[in-house]
């Protein structure tokens, strides 16, 4: 049903691994205080099932959690790509790719990476194509959203539940709602980035 699964304390750590899943219910599933690290690997077609939802390719729920993912491709039929609760979560030069992404009922998570932890570090990526999903949902003390180029979703980042939050030289385009979100009242910096096209920051009135 799954094919890597950890609980308790398990550490993992996975180096040029290919996953697929058959069943598509998810590539990996870690619970508990896991602590899952995935390097120069490709996920692809880890949730290609047509009944089962809320299964990531990489999906993580636990107290103190930690999952690092670098170098990484996710193509194919993902509903999502990452998602994650836990202690800190480090993406590094990752490949997102939502074309082919399954179309079910009910998506249960928002985002191609979805994640609410104490720390969330997302740079030098590349998430494009997941057309009915965000390209991140942070919700973490600690954001850094860096380097990354971020094309064609519905919303290119939510960030939330932020104290310290640095959003810089990404490259936001094509996004059908907004390029960034700020769900918190606090101002936020976010600069220098490229607003790749003219849905980058947008007012009420004037939405292109």
């Amino acid at each position: 049903v799954r094919s890597i699964v950890a609980e308790e304390a398990d550490t993992i750590a996975m180096t040029s691994d290919t996953l697929r899943n058959g069943q598509g219910r998810g590539c990996i599933d870690a619970r508990g205080q896991a602590s899952v690290e995935v390097v120069n690997g490709w996920l692809a077609a880890c949730t290609v099932a047509t009944a089962d939802t809320g299964m990531a390719a990489i999906t993580v729920d636990g107290s103190g959690a930690m999952l690092t993912v670098r170098g990484t491709r996710f193509t194919g039929a993902n509903e999502t790509a990452i998602a994650f609760t836990g202690g800190v979560l480090t993406v590094q030069n990752a490949t997102l790719s939502g074309a082919g992404t399954r179309t079910v009922p009910t998506l249960r998570w928002p985002a191609a990476i979805t994640a609410t932890a104490t720390s969330a570090e997302v740079t030098g990526s590349s998430i494009v194509e997941y057309r009915t999903l965000d390209g991140a949902s942070l919700r973490a003390a600690s954001v850094r959203f860096e380097g990354n180029r971020v094309w064609r979703q519905r919303r290119g980042l939510e960030v939330a539940q932020w104290f310290t939050a640095s959003i810089a030289n990404n490259d936001f385009a094509d996004h059908d709602v907004a390029a960034l979100v700020n769900a918190e009242p606090t101002l936020m910096s976010a600069q220098p980035n490229w607003w790749g096209d003219g849905r980058g920051p947008r007012r009420t009135l004037a939405p292109d």
